[in-house]
């Protein structure tokens, strides 16, 4: 199974591309303090008639993600989440488009009963859901999906603290086989590495928001199930500041809630 993990392309700011936990990584300790931004350039899309047309729904969708979300929301008894991810060897091929890596080792979440398998994971700066209308340093997201094709994506918020130490290690590993540099097109990297994508997520996994909503990039699926963990979890001012300097800003704007129901858990 391959485990595609993309990073950031130049697409307008409200639909910016993902980008991937190893590019981000790659970010945190393996470019220069002096490297120059490489923050996508802004370009507006125009939205047709045409069924066509990729911004379509992004525009014209009445069920959008992110949303502001309100701490006080409905509190539902159905809590059943679960994760069954396990330590992941990966190897990193950059392909001129994104960046991938094999991934040997099933990893599940289980939500009310159903079994989605993790696809991919990126990053985005600064966080896209926002919490009492203020949002985070930056956010993680877990894209899944089950066996009838349905997505559900786990939304982790991250503020500023302490170093996250798998992200470090990670780091450590990438800067080991390409000095401080990034991935260059067509290059592969290998080697024993093994992310433990358990310890990129937050101690407390059981209280999540949730709600239906999208893909947060083109061409913006509906019919997502969202949950976003009201635990964030910690990065560096540093690692931030690198990634920022990497990729730019990649949050896509908040959307309206259009009646739409938050559960709380």
């Amino acid at each position: 199974m391959r485990f595609t993990l993309h990073y950031f392309t130049n697409q307008s700011r409200q639909t910016t591309g993902l980008a991937c936990v190893l590019a981000f990584l790659v970010s945190v300790l393996a470019i220069p303090d002096n490297a120059g931004a490489g923050s996508p350039q802004d370009s507006t899309p125009t939205t047709g008639e045409s069924h066509d047309d990729p911004y379509l729904i992004c525009e014209k969708g009445t069920r959008q993600s992110p949303i502001d979300i309100s701490s006080n929301t409905l509190q539902d008894t159905q809590g059943d989440l679960i994760f069954r991810y396990t330590p992941t060897p990966i190897q990193v091929i950059h392909d001129g488009h994104s960046i991938q890596a094999i991934n040997e080792a099933p990893s599940l979440v289980i939500f009310r009963g159903n079994s989605y398998q993790l696809l991919q994971l990126h990053f985005h700066e600064p966080s896209e859901h926002h919490l009492d209308g203020i949002p985070y340093s930056m956010e993680m997201h877990l894209v899944h999906k089950n066996s009838q094709g349905q997505i559900l994506v786990v939304g982790v918020l991250i503020q500023l603290g302490t170093e996250n130490q798998e992200m470090l290690r990670a780091g450590d590993w990438i800067r080991q086989r390409l000095g401080r540099r990034t991935v260059e097109q067509g290059e592969e990297v290998t080697g024993d590495f093994m992310l433990d994508v358990l310890k990129l997520l937050p101690p407390n996994q059981s209280h999540y928001f949730t709600y239906e909503g999208s893909l947060t990039t083109v061409p913006c699926t509906e019919g997502v199930t969202w949950i976003v963990l009201k635990q964030p979890n910690e990065v560096s001012p540093k690692q931030v500041e690198r990634f920022v300097r990497a990729y730019g800003h990649t949050a896509r704007d908040v959307q309206s809630l259009e009646g739409r129901e938050i559960q709380s858990h």
